[in-house]
């Protein structure tokens, strides 16, 4: 990138020289302009750029100087005139009576230069530093300031001397003006008029120039040495610190909120590739084709800049990299402007006659964008400046984009692609989600569906009118429906988003895009106990109550059907199978005289394998997930047939049929399974002993079952407890309502 890697974009495989030796060739190249440009130029006296500055006119002082002077030798000057020693004695004296209170008016007008070259000189470093980052790259304007900063101190030093050498010029006044009248000293009376008095008068003021010189030069020594040290140091130290920052900020996995970071790196513009993000989605069509994405961009950048002699590119970087310093940037509002480089404290020099504003000194503080996330706002702002091509570009609505400015052709070829492109949009309107027709049928019976379009921005007059009606009534919509807008909504729109949707709510069985891929995983990882076992190890992120996908009312009845199924002998649990060591019991429960006994998943959706009869209830409810995957593999809703059995037998309905006949009557459906004695009693019993034994066995399930939870080891890690004991509330409630049901039983009498 522009901003790590400049010093070398002629070299970027370092073949010609190395990194070390490309920044130094390019630091020395910019040198001298850098220093120049800086203001900051002091070093000899030939380079007066911070002396300049603060100096302030004198001219006038100088007056004053003369003034006073001339009006103390004239007052009580002899006829023909002073003589030599009169002269200088006067001349010198008028110099030292007046000096102090000019030096100290000059000063005054000093510290305002001073105030004033403190308030403007952050700024114009600032953009200066900006500016040359942007043009020479990070490394180099590091390097730049290192030279700056060593410049600046030596030029600190080199005014001290300076200084010292004009109060010496100063301090010889009276030598001077001696010199000066050197010429009438053999006259007994020099008049006013005489030569040599102008020129003694001329070195009067050389001696308060230079002492001004002196106190000027000891100012600008003292500000310089300040703003180097509390200004240009911390901005150096910063652009140093920021060398390795963002050229790792791109590789990071996580951006510093610890989000994820959606870059792998700087893109590469020599190859301009559009990010498959950028692409539309499966149910999206964009009138400008991303694959013309680098084209157009090149075409804006182009049409931004507007320049033909310059490459719009590089004025393009500069502008992100000095952001609100560009001076075509200057102008725009707070809320839209940025900075890569920032001040974030303000150096205040040490002297209080230098400060804008009293307060205790303190170095100046900066920031330097480090996140490539940042340079991607930067980049967001930039390209949408108002009152340029990126910004009209990205502001152009639908009704512009047809309009074309007016090109006829241009409109034609648009007008074209519009269609093409709102014809895919209503072909993709359904539902994201693969439905089986067949399954949907079975589950739910026939569920239309209906769309809904925010409105296509074109008026009735239009002549793609009629061809967008004809597309509309081809993909099964009456075009006579809120399909259209006009007026303002429609000179505002931007995209059109056209939604199709069931008339009811479903379940997730018909949908084939959802249920199909777990059935797919499910069936690799079911095959054997350890792939199972890793499968299901922390798959489920709630407790199994939450996980159950069912209403909580039904897979409640459920519970109670297992139980009601295992008093009347109805359910099956066959661990003779060659696999079951490693696929665990076949569970199955009798159904209808025509089905007899129907399979739940098997394997179950269990890691483990259920050994303990206590543990297949939960296991059960726990694979329903895998029965109505498994609905797709047979194209019906057969696999949920144990599961309805399980309802039926609890009494979803209110009812408990197959549990009132054996009470009552002691009879059991064509061809289902008897219950065994010791369970519900026999046929021969009355139907108060099949009542008892009912609901003796279903108690002594339920005090076993709560003995079993109550035993387990409070201390020990939940994750190890059977599964029986995430349902263990829900469990006993079912054997409280099976005994329930029995109890409520009452024998048929005879009228």
């Amino acid at each position: 990138m522009a901003l790590l890697s400049k010093h070398i974009s002629t070299d970027p495989e370092l073949k010609e020289k190395k990194e070390e030796q490309w920044i130094e060739h390019f630091t020395a190249l910019n040198e001298g302009a850098f220093i120049s440009d800086s203001q900051l130029d002091e070093l000899t006296e030939t380079n007066n750029q911070v002396i300049e500055a603060l100096q302030p006119d004198t001219s006038e002082l100088q007056a004053r100087l003369k003034s006073a002077i001339s009006s103390a030798v004239a007052s009580g000057m002899p006829k023909g005139g002073h003589s030599f020693d009169k002269w200088v004695a006067l001349i010198v004296n008028g110099f030292e009576v007046n000096q102090p209170a000019l030096l100290d008016d000059l000063s005054k007008l000093r510290h305002e230069k001073c105030r004033q070259w403190v308030e403007k000189m952050p700024d114009h470093v600032l953009g200066l530093v900006s500016k040359t980052i942007s043009q020479q790259g990070l490394a180099v304007t590091s390097k730049l300031l290192e030279r700056l900063i060593a410049q600046v101190r030596a030029a600190a030093a080199e005014l001290l001397e300076e200084r010292a050498h004009h109060i010496r010029d100063a301090g010889q006044i009276n030598h001077t003006v001696s010199q000066a009248m050197g010429p009438a000293s053999s006259m007994n009376a020099i008049p006013v008029n005489h030569p040599t008095v102008a020129n003694a008068l001329h070195q009067a003021e050389l001696a308060f120039y230079w002492s001004s010189m002196a106190d000027l030069k000891e100012s600008a020594s003292e500000l310089m040495l300040d703003f180097a040290e509390s200004f240009l140091v911390p901005l150096q130290a910063t652009l140093s610190r920021g060398l390795g920052a963002p050229r790792d900020s791109p590789s990071n996995p996580n951006l510093p909120d610890n989000t994820q970071n959606p870059y792998a790196g700087w893109p590469d513009f020599s190859q301009k590739p559009v990010a498959s993000r950028l692409y539309p989605a499966p149910n999206e069509s964009m009138l400008i084709d991303a694959k013309d994405f680098p084209a157009e961009f090149d075409m804006l950048v182009e049409q931004t800049v507007s320049d033909p002699s310059v490459t719009a590119a590089k004025i393009v970087v500069d502008e992100v990299l000095m952001g609100s310093r560009s001076p075509e940037l200057s102008s725009l509002a707070d809320n839209q402007s940025w900075d890569v480089l920032t001040l974030r404290q303000l150096w205040i020099p040490k002297n209080r006659h230098y400060q804008i504003r009293q307060a205790a000194n303190q170095p100046a503080m900066f920031g330097f964008a480090v996140n490539h996330m940042d340079y991607l706002e930067f980049t967001k702002k930039w390209l949408k400046v108002p009152g340029r091509a990126f910004r009209s570009f990205m502001d152009q609505t639908i009704p512009n984009y047809l309009k074309a400015s007016g090109n006829q052709a241009l409109q034609s070829e648009r007008s074209k692609k519009f269609l093409g492109a709102l014809n895919s949009a209503l072909q993709m309107a359904d539902p994201l989600v693969d439905i089986d027709e067949t399954l949907l049928a079975a589950a739910h019976g026939e569920i239309g569906r209906r769309a809904q379009c925010s409105g296509i921005p074109i008026d009735s007059s239009d002549p793609m009118r009629e061809a967008i009606d004809n597309m509309l009534v081809a993909a099964g919509h009456d075009p006579k429906g809120k399909w259209y807008i006009d007026g303002n909504k429609a000179a505002m729109s931007k995209s059109i988003e056209i939604v199709s949707q069931m008339d009811s709510s479903m379940g997730p069985i018909p949908m084939s895009s959802m249920m199909e891929p777990i059935l797919q995983e499910w069936t690799k990882a079911s095959s054997s106990y350890s792939s199972r076992a890793t499968f299901m190890t922390f798959r489920r992120g709630r407790t199994l109550a939450e996980a159950i996908p069912a209403h909580p009312n039904q897979w409640q009845a459920m519970l109670t059907g297992w139980f009601v199924g295992r008093l009347l002998n109805q359910l099956e649990n066959d661990k003779t199978d060659p696999s079951y060591k490693d696929k665990g019991p076949k569970v199955s429960i009798w159904c209808s005289p025509s089905s007899g006994l129907a399979t739940f998943p098997y394997p179950l959706h269990s890691a483990r394998i259920v050994n303990n009869v206590d543990d297949l209830p939960a296991a059960v409810l726990d694979s329903l997930i895998v029965a109505m995957a498994d609905c797709h593999s047979t194209g019906s809703l057969a696999p949920l047939a144990p599961y309805n059995r399980l309802l039926e037998l609890g009494g979803v309905d209110g009812s408990f049929e197959d549990l009132e006949n054996w009470v009552r009557s002691g009879v059991v459906q064509q061809s289902a399974p008897l219950p065994r004695p010791e369970r519900a009693g026999t046929p021969a019993m009355t139907p108060h002993e099949r009542q008892d034994a009912c609901a003796a066995y279903l108690d002594e399930l339920l005090v076993e079952f709560r003995a079993k939870i109550a035993g387990l080891d409070s201390h020990a890690d939940s994750r190890t407890y059977p599964i029986s004991w995430e349902l263990r509330t829900e469990i006993e409630y079912a054997l409280d309502a099976g005994i329930k049901a029995v109890r409520s039983i009452e024998p048929e009498k005879e009228l």
